[in-house]
C-alpha cells in the first residue's frame, strides 16, 4: 500500500494544519494506524492540529519572544467584560432604552457578533449610521471594549490571527500544509497570504 501523501508531508517535518477538530483525530488515527501496520513500536506524535488549536500554538511561540504581548482573554473573561459593558451603557441610557432582562445572554450574543466581524473582517464603521437601535448598540458596546482592551493590553481569541499578520517574520513556523479547507474566510486568508509573502 503506497504511503499517504500527508504521512509523506509529516515525516518530511511539515505540520498539518486541518479545517476541523474532526478530521485532525482522523489523520492522527491513520497515522498511528500506519505506523502500526508497518511494525513499529513507538513513534512521534503526529503534528497535525485544527486551525484554532495551530494559531494558539503560533501565539504561545510569538508570546515567548516578546516582551509584553497582549493578554489573550478566555471566553468566561469576554463574557464578564461584555456583560459590563452592556450592564453599564443600558443602566447609563435607562430612559431611552427598552427593559433589558437578560444582560449575560445578550453579552454573549454580542461575543458571537465580534467573531463573525473578526473572522470576516467586517469594517463596522457602517453600523454606526444604521438606524437600527441594536445596531447602533452594539457599536457603542465595541467601542467601550475596544477601548478597554486598549488601555488593559487585552485582546480576544479571534484577534489573533490579525495580530499575528504583524509579526510573521518573528514566528517559527516551518512547512505548513492545510487540509480540508474547502474555502478560507477572510482572516484565514489574510494569514495564509502573510505567511506565503514572507516565504
Amino acid at each position: 500500500m503506497s504511503q499517504p501523501a500527508f504521512i509523506k508531508a509529516l515525516e518530511g517535518g511539515a505540520t498539518i494544519v486541518t479545517a476541523t477538530r474532526r478530521l485532525s483525530r482522523e489523520l492522527i488515527l491513520q497515522y498511528d494506524q500506519w505506523r502500526q501496520q508497518n511494525d513499529e513500536l513507538a513513534w512521534h506524535s503526529a503534528d497535525v492540529l485544527p486551525w484554532d488549536a495551530w494559531i494558539k500554538r503560533c501565539w504561545t511561540s510569538f508570546e515567548s519572544l516578546s516582551t509584553r504581548p497582549p493578554v489573550v482573554l478566555s471566553e468566561g473573561q469576554l463574557e464578564s467584560v461584555w456583560t459590563q459593558i452592556v450592564l453599564k451603557d443600558v443602566n447609563r441610557l435607562q430612559s431611552e432604552s427598552a427593559p433589558l432582562w437578560n444582560a449575560s445572554a445578550t453579552a454573549q450574543a454580542s461575543i458571537k457578533t465580534l467573531a463573525l466581524i473578526r473572522h470576516w473582517l467586517i469594517d463596522t464603521s457602517q453600523l454606526e449610521k444604521s438606524t437600527h437601535d441594536d445596531h447602533r448598540c452594539f457599536v457603542r458596546w465595541l467601542k467601550a471594549y475596544e477601548k478597554q482592551c486598549k488601555k488593559t493590553n487585552w485582546i480576544d481569541p479571534y484577534q489573533i490571527a490579525t495580530r499575528l499578520c504583524l509579526h510573521i517574520d518573528r514566528l517559527n513556523l516551518g512547512r505548513i500544509c492545510l487540509i480540508g479547507f474547502d474555502r478560507f474566510l477572510p482572516q484565514q486568508k489574510e494569514f495564509t497570504d502573510a505567511i506565503e509573502q514572507y516565504g
